[in-house]
């Protein structure tokens, strides 16, 4: 018990680094074939700038976040997987000359779908009684720090999924609106809705600063 921890976290890390620098790779050779054809277009660039921040927020949102991990199941081998393949569909996505925006946005909803369901589906495994056996096992000589961790993270993982519903269902919206009443200033308005989303998102309310501005947990991290 006081192994799993540490061995599932390195593991898991290991993979996930392994899918997201593949994702990235997808982005940088899109990027060179867009750039070595001298082509140039604010479209293009802002989309580029969102399927970026989208692989860089991912990949530092499951390094954080799995420093405290539950028992693995296949659905935990699966989750980032499907991240990275509808990561790599909207790299694909990002020119907007070859491929209409809507496909973009599109992708855009599956992969805020799936961010909802991962986070419901880890507040699931975190409130198990075997989940808590584990960090009661693992944090013995601090009772009262698992029990204000344990509350923390199944709290955090519950307000995201809220979150990430919200924002699958800002951008079907979106969705809606390129199709009913497509303009060229979509192509650059949509884009910069997402930036602003997911950079000022993750700077307001990433893993690490709610760890810390939570009253119960974050006096043992000061």
């Amino acid at each position: 018990m006081e192994t799993i921890l540490p061995y599932q976290a390195s593991v898991y890390v290991t993979v996930l680094n392994i899918i997201q620098c593949i994702a990235f790779a997808f982005w940088i050779n899109e990027a060179r074939d867009y750039i070595t054809k001298e082509e140039f277009s604010l479209a293009w660039a802002l989309c580029s700038a969102v399927a970026l921040a989208m692989i860089l927020v991912v990949w530092h949102r499951y390094v954080n976040e799995v420093q405290y991990l539950w028992i693995i199941s296949w659905s935990d081998t699966f989750a980032p997987f499907l991240m990275g393949i509808t990561e790599c569909i909207m790299v694909f996505f990002i020119n907007p000359k070859v491929i209409s925006l809507d496909k973009f946005v599109f992708s855009m909803i599956l992969l805020q779908f799936l961010a909802s369901f991962i986070y419901e589906s880890t507040y699931r495994k975190r409130a198990m009684k075997i989940t808590e056996k584990l960090y009661q096992t693992f944090y013995s000589d601090y009772p009262k720090f698992v029990s204000c961790l344990m509350n923390f993270l199944q709290n955090y993982d519950r307000w995201h999924f809220k979150i990430f519903t919200i924002y699958a269902g800002i951008s079907l919206a979106l969705f809606i609106i390129i199709i009913s009443f497509p303009n060229n200033w979509n192509e650059v308005i949509f884009p910069i809705v997402y930036l602003v989303e997911f950079v000022g998102g993750e700077a307001l309310g990433n893993f690490q600063k709610s760890l810390h501005n939570d009253k119960s947990v974050g006096p043992y991290f000061s």
